[in-house]
């Protein structure tokens, strides 16, 4: 959640030329299909994990090198690029009224300029003068020079930078206005359809999760592809490459606990409100569907795979994909927990023992621990429930099952017992090197997770991070950032 004074930054006196005039609207037709249909094509074509990081955009010098949206920002910065590249309206509801609106006609910077870029030093002068590190975002600072150093000065002119800026700090503006607080009044449910659940819908967490992110692709077996970035990796690295998620979210942590939660959260998957529906009731918007709400929680990921499907995917291969989702977010947790040690260390060379609220949020893993042990018991559910498929399976795919749900017909609970009464398997389907001699594979990962042996607190060492040491509770405060697995409710 990002403070709304912080927009005041991005608003320099400047007046009387809009970010980007609109010539079409989102309705028109061109080639045949609506500027709506032509943006779901430029999404699944164009929009990878390296969007923001490539050199290369459509085999040109990519002006969107270097920005580093969060999970929310990432949302509205596919939709304001394509809106900037076709003169299509681009309009939220304010951050700080909600009677008003953000549009691409701001007259916030008009007076950007080619003087501005004929150096490095005008350049830099120019990018310092928003005094993003003073407000707390200077990686978006740092974003902007890596911009200018690698791609800029290379390969545009001065004029032309002028123009590029002007969409990339209306794009920054957005980074420092909005979170995924503000995602709920700015769209509306989506129907669970192959016409709705289209490249660009995105999903939305309850609100205690605080993430979004979006679908790239509906494959024909009704299973996505769908992009999110996180807060830790803008902040973190130089650039930022988003992650691939290729399973649905579970339905517990999109829509909350095994009850679900009241529709006025309003999480799900959900669609951007086009300008003639900014400020309409949800309800009153014609394709706003609250379909998805009335499905029980525990049967969404195969509600939405029946529902969008127009293929059967077989047993083996789908138990084999959402393992894989499994290993590329434990790929993602190394990541995660090196820079929450490298920043627990940081602090503790300063005399400090524990984290401030900012830094906790940043790099503790409660929300992906949880993500992970939803995903894994969805799996096991899968399994169960396709279990007359079975036949269908390799061999290598039913030792797959057999090591990581050897019980799969009992309880979880009997099955975790059991386990460290023989010992996890050894399946070689994916093995991650940790950093400071310490290894972990997929069934030991998963074992650790299931029995709480893993910390998500930041203000752990790597060692109780990944539970090669038990995790006891430390003496920092978690400012509710905690997660503990509950095995009572899964069979």
């Amino acid at each position: 959640m990002k403070l709304i004074v912080i927009a005041l930054l991005l608003m320099p006196l400047f007046s009387n030329a809009s970010v980007w005039e609109n010539k079409n609207k989102w309705t028109d037709v061109v080639n045949g299909k609506t500027y709506e249909v032509h943006f779901q094509n430029w999404i699944q074509k164009n929009i990878g994990i390296d969007f923001y990081s490539n050199k290369v955009f459509d085999g040109k010098p990519n002006p969107y090198y270097g920005l580093k949206p969060d999970c929310a920002d990432a949302v509205y910065s596919v939709h304001a690029i394509f809106a900037y590249n076709n003169k299509l309206p681009f309009e939220l509801v304010s951050s700080y009224s909600s009677k008003k609106k953000l549009t691409n006609l701001t007259t916030l910077y008009d007076k950007v300029n080619k003087t501005q870029f004929e150096s490095r030093d005008t350049f830099i002068k120019f990018i310092k003068g928003f005094n993003f590190s003073k407000k707390g975002f200077s990686f978006i600072e740092s974003g902007e020079i890596k911009f200018y150093d690698d791609i800029a000065k290379k390969h545009f002119t001065a004029s032309e930078l002028a123009e590029v800026y002007k969409l990339r700090l209306f794009i920054n503006l957005i980074y420092v206005s909005y979170g995924t607080g503000s995602m709920k009044s700015q769209s509306y449910p989506v129907a669970v359809t192959k016409e709705a659940m289209v490249p660009g819908v995105f999903g939305l967490a309850r609100d205690s999760n605080h993430h979004a992110w979006f679908i790239k692709e509906v494959t024909a077996y009704g299973t996505p592809l769908m992009l999110q970035s996180s807060i830790s990796k803008p902040r973190s690295f130089p650039l930022l490459e988003m992650n691939l998620l290729q399973a649905w979210s579970p339905g517990t942590y999109v829509y909350g606990a095994v009850e679900g939660l009241p529709l006025s959260q309003k999480s799900g998957y959900r669609a951007l409100r086009r300008p003639e529906d900014l400020f309409k009731a949800e309800h009153e918007i014609k394709q706003a569907s609250y379909e998805q709400f009335d499905v029980p929680v525990l049967e969404h990921s195969a509600y939405y795979e029946e529902k969008l499907a127009s293929l059967d995917e077989q047993l083996g291969p789908k138990i084999e994909r959402l393992l894989g989702g499994i290993c590329e977010r434990i790929s993602e947790r190394i990541k995660s927990v090196e820079l929450g040690v490298n920043k627990k260390n940081e602090i503790n060379s300063e005399g400090q023992q524990c984290m401030n609220q900012k830094d906790h949020l940043d790099f503790s893993t409660p929300g992906r621990d949880k993500g992970d042990f939803e995903r894994l018991i969805a799996i096991r559910r899968a399994y169960i429930k396709n279990i007359n498929r079975h036949h269908s399976m390799t061999k290598k795919q039913k030792q797959i099952v057999s090591t990581l749900f050897p019980l799969w017909n009992q309880s979880l609970v009997a099955e975790i017992k059991f386990i460290e009464q023989i010992g996890v398997g050894d399946l070689d389907f994916c093995d991650f090197e940790l950093g400071q001699g310490y290894e972990i594979s997929l069934e030991e990962y998963k074992q650790r997770l299931l029995t709480g042996q893993l910390s998500n607190s930041p203000n752990d060492g790597l060692e109780k991070r990944w539970g090669f040491i038990m995790s006891t509770p430390n003496q920092c405060p978690n400012f509710g950032e905690t997660w503990a697995p509950d095995l009572s409710s899964v069979h």
